[in-house]
């Protein structure tokens, strides 16, 4: 069984995804709501 294997791949295949996902949307204001930002982009 090979599913195993290709597992862990697509687990970091999608936390990459995400990741870019969520700095397109910390760069576009207004699409994060206010208490979704990490404390220390607020100043």
């Amino acid at each position: 069984d090979t599913a195993d294997l290709y597992l862990e791949d697509r687990e970091q295949t999608l936390k990459r995804a995400a990741e870019e996902k969520r700095k397109v949307q910390m760069s576009v204001p207004g699409i994060l709501n206010p208490h979704e930002i990490p404390e220390d982009m607020q100043d």
